[in-house]
């Protein structure tokens, strides 16, 4: 299934225990950014298009040169909480 720019949404069995994987894109709930890429790529949002910050991040980093892993060996739990009252 493909996502938003093209990124094809993973499976957790594709990435839970796999090691070190190169993804396209993935959220910044539980992330490590050095420094030199956060001075590189802004965090950007475009209101008329279907994708949040973190989505455009990612793409620019990797447009920057930048490769994004993920860690499937670790497993963070992800906390849901409605979207109300978050301001634009």
């Amino acid at each position: 299934m493909k996502g938003q720019g093209g990124v094809k949404r993973a499976k957790p069995q594709e990435i839970l225990n796999k090691g070190l994987i190169e993804i396209g894109a993935a959220g910044v709930g539980c992330v490590l950014i050095e420094r030199e890429v956060l001075k590189k790529v802004k965090f950007r949002y475009e209101p008329d298009k279907k994708a949040f910050d973190d989505m455009f991040f990612y793409l620019d980093a990797k447009k920057a040169g930048y490769k994004i892993y993920v860690e499937g060996n670790i497993r963070v739990e992800h906390l849901f909480s409605p979207w109300k009252g978050i301001k634009k």
